[in-house]
């Protein structure tokens, strides 16, 4: 058992400041990037596009719930069509399929 570390000599008041310091702060997207609820989207991460993506749910917040369209090249081992899930939305980057393959999602 430990009987010296730091955080054992820190009062409760102490403990409480230094977990809020140390808070993840989440990302959000940008109103005029955010994807739209019903609509289809390539979804890319990093340069690399995944899977195309139908919007079930999202209401601004940091995640959303895809359905999976389409996976692309490579990664469909990984992604199956139909697969639904909920994604934090602003660690991919969402491109209109219309824009990219000429769909009129």
């Amino acid at each position: 058992m430990i009987t010296e570390h730091p955080l054992l000599e820190q009062t409760e008041q102490e403990r409480v400041v230094s977990h809020r310091a140390a808070r993840h702060r989440h990302e959000k997207l940008s109103k005029a990037s955010a994807p739209q609820q019903g609509s289809k989207y390539v979804v890319v991460q990093g340069d690399t596009p995944l899977y195309v993506a139908h919007i079930v749910k999202y209401t601004g917040g940091c995640w959303g719930t895809v359905q999976v369209v389409e996976a692309l090249d490579g990664y469909e081992q990984i992604f199956r069509a139909e697969d639904i899930f909920d994604v934090r939305m602003a660690m991919y980057a969402w491109h209109p399929t219309e824009a990219i393959i000429g769909d009129p999602a």
